[in-house]
């Protein structure tokens, strides 16, 4: 059993090191286009976002209006409709947020004053009744999470100082189980740093983030061996994006520095893409893709303000039907 984990991991990491060296285009060079939906009620950034496949949900976060920072927001896609949640809870930003058996889990944060976040909020999104958990044992600021067999993995953040100012970054993965309400934890990711993932077929892919600087680096983590392998690295560093799954794709979308950054990574193929677009620039955002259209919500597109409450979808499926034919092909020709 060790020398055929051994073996498949050593094929996989043999397959992925050509990621280090090409950036394929997608056949026909696309182009995904954006259109506008109705906008949110206020501009809205740093955000929790989830999705229950009906509705879009948008988090606490920092808004233009502080009346608005501690309630969160439902956009309707059959209505084309956002709605506030009549919950009321403390201000705070850089939220992580998972939908998880009809309640929305939400963990990490910061407050206005740099305060961290380690309450474990469970929100009722029929009737915005919040419920609390037993406390984040590891609390950050803008960490990770993804959802695998209705558990949570939880990883990676900034840990901020208010009185020295001084800021740190994690490197600690949880597990969190919703059920017992109770914290696992893991071990440690490969980078300190802030940073996002998605779980596809039981391996959580985790793209660049941030440390002092936007880290370039692919890593995944096997969850049944418990094994974390290096996939590559993306042609630049990436942070403040936002990221969804659908199928076997992963898209990132936004960036700190690069606002209009739109990628697609191929689990199957390990392949990343940079995609263009005409995608409104934006940084800490929300995406979620339900059906076959990707949305992108809220964001902002300076340190300093400029907060968005633009909703934009586009329709993927003709790009994924071009990005499986290109893995039917390489297959193939193997």
């Amino acid at each position: 059993m060790k020398k055929t984990l051994i073996l498949l991991i050593l094929l996989m990491c043999l397959s992925c090191s050509q990621i280090q060296h090409m950036t394929p285009e997608l056949p026909s060079i696309y182009n995904l286009q954006f259109s506008e939906l109705a906008t949110m009620k206020i501009g809205r950034f740093g955000m929790g976002y989830t999705t229950d496949g009906k509705y879009l949900y948008a988090v606490y976060g920092r808004s233009s209006d502080p009346n608005y920072v501690t309630k969160s927001l439902r956009y309707s896609i059959a209505n084309d409709r956002w709605s506030i949640f009549p919950n009321n809870s403390t201000t705070k930003r850089y939220v992580s947020a998972e939908y998880i058996n009809n309640k929305i889990y939400v963990f990490n944060g910061n407050s206005q004053n740099n305060s961290i976040n380690n309450k474990v909020e469970v929100i009722d999104p029929l009737t915005g009744e919040i419920n609390y958990l037993n406390d984040n044992p590891s609390p950050v600021s803008y960490s990770g999470t993804a959802v695998w067999k209705d558990k949570i993995y939880v990883f990676g953040g900034s840990i901020n100082n208010p009185r020295s100012r001084v800021v740190s970054y994690s490197n600690q993965m949880y597990l969190f189980d919703p059920i017992n309400d109770d914290w696992t934890l893991l071990g440690v990711i490969p980078e300190h740093k802030q940073t996002r993932g998605e779980i596809v077929d039981g391996i959580l892919y985790v793209f660049g983030g941030y440390n002092g600087h936007s880290s370039s680096q692919i890593d995944a983590y096997d969850i049944a061996n418990d094994t974390w392998y290096y996939i590559g690295d993306m042609p630049l560093g990436i942070s403040a994006n936002a990221i969804t799954s659908h199928g076997g794709f992963i898209y990132l979308v936004g960036d700190y520095n690069k606002l209009s950054s739109v990628a697609v990574f191929n689990t199957k193929t390990l392949e990343f893409y940079t995609i263009k677009s005409n995608m409104l620039g934006r940084r800490h955002a929300g995406a979620e893709v339900i059906g076959n259209r990707l949305y992108v919500f809220g964001g902002n597109r300076t340190s300093t303000g400029n907060i968005l409450s633009s909703i934009q979808v586009a329709d993927v499926s003709e790009m994924e039907t071009l990005l499986l034919a290109a893995e039917q092909d390489s297959t193939i020709n193997e």
